[in-house]
């Protein structure tokens, strides 16, 4: 595991290296925390939504403006979803615009990463 976002850093930095069979195994595991880390908050997100707000007994418009009212906050993700490569890319850039918040840990750093590149809905 990552202790704090610069070990995330360093561990994306790799992808774009020569590496040692130890360090492609470091991308790999980058690869899939990211990839889970991701999954998880989609899954997170609708969930949340889908218990306050069932689908079944409001449209998607009035589950929009009622989750406004209540100041329930998601990360604007795309629909499409957001492929793991592309991920990295936004990590690499919020990591080298604010390197001083990457004392943090990982999951942090990566959830301000994703407000900062997609915003709120």
């Amino acid at each position: 595991p990552f202790k704090n976002g610069y070990e995330l850093y360093e561990s994306i930095k790799l992808k774009d290296q020569t590496q040692t069979p130890k360090q492609t195994f470091v991308v790999f595991y980058t690869t899939g925390y990211l990839a889970g880390f991701l999954d998880g908050l989609c899954l997170t997100q609708d969930l949340m939504l889908d218990m306050m707000l069932p689908s079944e007994s409001f449209t998607e418009n009035e589950r929009i403006k009622l989750s406004k009212q209540i100041n329930y906050h998601r990360i604007n993700i795309p629909e499409g979803g957001l492929p793991t490569g592309q991920l990295m890319l936004i990590y690499k850039k919020y990591a080298e615009k604010h390197p001083n918040n990457l004392n943090m840990s990982a999951r942090a750093c990566l959830y301000e990463a994703l407000i900062d590149a997609y915003g709120w809905k």
